[in-house]
């Protein structure tokens, strides 16, 4: 809301965080259930976790288990702007401004999106196919496969 009252056509706003700003999921989740007044108990294994959420009662602690970022497609942070990109960090006290973001035509991501539905009604698409449309379109665009799936831990 704040892009659509500041901004002008094209730009893209983002928090200026301080590093001690940067949070981590599993500090999210400490934080959440403390404010929900919950205890964690903290596993050593995902299957850990699984049984003991089978066997869980109201008064219990709820197990968790914070493994690593290993999945495809998963960040340990979030990038906002590239060196490329001409940024204002003067105008606002919390916000950084990227002025020259790339813009491409309605015509190219309708043509993206028909490119997708085209891969996606396919028998055997692969995820890879997907990426390389996205690829063609997006050159900025970044995927690192790792074989593992976020979907798979859950």
């Amino acid at each position: 809301m704040l892009a659509c009252l500041l901004g002008a056509s094209g730009d893209i706003y983002f928090p200026k965080l301080d590093p001690e700003e940067m949070v981590n999921f599993k500090d999210i989740t400490l934080d959440f259930f403390k404010a929900m007044g919950k205890d964690l108990y903290e596993c050593s294994s995902e299957e850990e976790a699984k049984l003991k959420a089978n066997e869980l009662s109201e008064s219990e602690p709820y197990p968790a288990f914070f493994f690593p970022s290993n999945t495809s497609g998963e960040k340990l942070y979030e990038e906002f702007y590239t060196d490329e990109d001409a940024l204002d960090m003067e105008s606002h006290e919390s916000l950084g401004v990227i002025k020259n973001a790339k813009r491409i035509s309605l015509g190219e991501v309708e043509a993206c999106l028909e490119e997708i539905k085209t891969e996606l009604s396919k028998e055997n698409y692969s995820k890879e196919d997907i990426v390389l449309v996205m690829k063609k379109y997006l050159p900025d665009f970044q995927h690192i496969e790792t074989g593992k799936s976020l979907d798979s831990k859950m």
